[in-house]
């Protein structure tokens, strides 16, 4: 295995190709090289740089966010530093994990370093450095140009893992691949705008809801970040919506945000219910309760979505049996169904805007229920996983204002570890956990973060191993073994 606490490195730059060496070796041997990213006039953020050992093996990423903001992260397994712009551009500070904070002075030219330091690489091309101080060690990074070809030398003099400051040795790379590149937005489909258009004639009970139950619009949403394309084909099956749609996935993997990020975004009411062993259909379109005077028809979320026209949601609907869902398939197949209310029977028909989805975890060790393929078939569907573990940062960072991106890798990369044992034990493992201990980290607080891993994400897991006193459970102790480096 490389090893990465080396005290003195060397990047080259030969033709684009970007390689590291350890500067006191015998034998010129590189340590490990970069991959480039294929940039084209428009780039969008992150911009992400592979280091790679020779045999290309992972050694990390190195994330630039330039130049959307001013912050380009080493993500390095549990192992993150992060680089930042200081307020008001007055210099730079790079943070490592353990709380290691460096001041980063930017060095542009000879004259300005002292005179000892200035001599020693007058005559060596040098064209730009770096001086990073901390109240442990002080790094040096000095850049060379000459006939084209520019080379970093980094020394540390504590030993450091090098990878910690590889953004800083790229950072020249980053503006230079950034030069002249148009920032292309990140940004959700922008759908035809469908306005609510009720061409539906309207019977008496339809007006009654109308007239009663406002329409249950979406202050806020959170916005869904997209893993391979699945958010613009959503929106696109949703818009026509010659069928439903059903989103097939993990727990916790963000079917429910896609759902109502949609709605938000469409302006559109949204509704939502929760599939069960002993779901009843009827209790989702309505039922006959008490009222002042006299009983009255009160409609669900299935017949609300449907006058209203909005979305309806079917949420955990793998555990929905598979002959109680046949019930819907009239409703699906034709926008309409038939109710008996306090003011006579009625054929309700869906406005022009319904827009129906059914969410779950069809996975075979999550329910024994097995739909027909009658029933499948009337759906478009979806099958995603779980983000990466870049991603999965952006989501924490996006989800826990506040929170520092090293932390945020670190949560990824344990998120991860601990995903990998969870699937062995047919367990899934989503991030609402994660989440929660992000936010909690923002606000501050005493408890450990491997305290705050177990409480929030281990032991919902092993909830039914008998291992309260001794903590010995099989599953429990396998998944703390992967994250007691946390301690």
């Amino acid at each position: 295995m490389v090893s990465t606490t080396i005290d003195e490195v060397i990047v080259t730059y030969d033709k684009g190709e970007l390689k590291v060496y350890e500067a006191k070796a015998k034998e010129k041997k590189a340590l490990s090289k970069v991959r480039r990213p294929a940039l084209g006039d428009q780039i969008e953020v992150p911009v992400n740089y592979a280091i790679e050992t020779p045999d290309g093996s992972s050694l990390g990423t190195v994330i630039s966010y330039k130049p959307q903001r001013e912050e380009v992260l080493m993500q390095n397994g549990t192992q993150a530093s992060t680089l930042k712009t200081k307020p008001d551009n007055q210099g730079l500070v790079l943070n490592l994990k353990g709380g290691r904070v460096f001041d980063v002075e930017t060095i542009h030219s000879l004259d300005d370093l002292a005179g000892d330091e200035r001599a020693k690489l007058e005559g060596q091309f040098f064209t730009k450095g770096y001086r990073l101080h901390s109240s442990q060690e002080k790094v040096t990074i000095d850049v060379f140009e000459k006939d084209g070809q520019r080379r970093a030398v980094l020394h540390a003099n504590n030993g450091s893992d090098y990878t910690n400051f590889l953004q800083l040795l790229l950072y020249d790379t980053i503006e230079k691949d950034l030069e002249g590149k148009e920032l292309k937005e990140k940004e959700a489909p922008k759908p035809k705008r469908v306005e609510v258009v009720r061409k539906v004639e309207l019977g008496p009970y339809a007006r009654f809801v109308l007239e009663r139950f406002s329409a249950n619009m979406l202050d806020e949403a959170f916005e869904y970040m997209d893993q391979n394309g699945e958010s613009r084909r959503f929106f696109e099956y949703m818009d026509d919506f010659e069928a439903p749609v059903l989103l097939n996935g993990p727990t916790g993997n963000g079917k429910s945000v896609l759902a109502m990020n949609y709605a938000f975004a469409r302006k559109l009411p949204y509704y939502a219910d929760r599939g069960q062993r002993k779901f009843d259909p009827n209790k989702t379109i309505g039922s006959l309760v008490p009222g002042a005077g006299q009983p009255f028809y009160a409609p669900g979320p299935l017949l609300l979505s449907m006058i209203h026209g909005g979305v309806y949601a079917l949420e955990e609907g793998a555990h929905i049996h598979p002959d109680d869902f046949t019930a819907f398939n009239i409703i699906l197949e034709r926008g309409e169904v038939f109710v008996n209310t306090h003011l006579g029977p009625e054929l309700i028909k869906a406005q022009k805007n319904w827009k129906y989805v059914v969410l779950g975890n069809f996975h075979a060790h999550y329910t024994s229920n097995e739909w027909t393929d009658a029933n499948l078939q009337r759906f478009v569907q979806l099958k995603f996983g779980y983000p990466s573990k870049d991603l999965t940062s952006q989501i924490l960072l996006a989800r826990a204002p506040g929170l520092e991106a090293p932390m945020a890798g670190i949560l990824s990369q344990a998120v991860e570890d601990l995903r990998e044992v969870a699937r062995r034990a047919h367990k899934d493992l989503g991030l609402k956990g994660l989440v929660r201990a992000a936010r909690r980290l923002t606000k501050g607080t005493d408890i450990p973060l491997i305290t705050l891993l177990e409480e929030e994400v281990v032991n919902p897991l092993t909830t039914y191993e008998n291992n309260i006193e001794k903590k010995d459970g099989k599953l429990y102790t396998a998944l703390m073994d992967k994250i007691k480096h946390l301690e």
